[in-house]
């Protein structure tokens, strides 16, 4: 996946996962919402990753 794309995908999922945490169902042990937690970390931790993504 290219740069241009995680410019609405990164976002789009922080939104989502925002209107989740009042949910019953994603919370932490779920592999679903632990998945994309562990994805959206190593993306952060990636020095030289644009920092509007962060």
């Amino acid at each position: 996946m290219g740069s241009q794309e995680l410019l609405y995908v990164v976002p789009f999922v922080a939104k989502i996962l925002e209107s989740c945490t009042r949910s019953k169902i994603f919370q932490q042990p779920n592999p679903w919402l632990m998945g994309i937690m562990s994805v959206l970390a190593e993306m952060h931790s990636t020095p030289d990753f644009k920092l509007n993504l962060k």
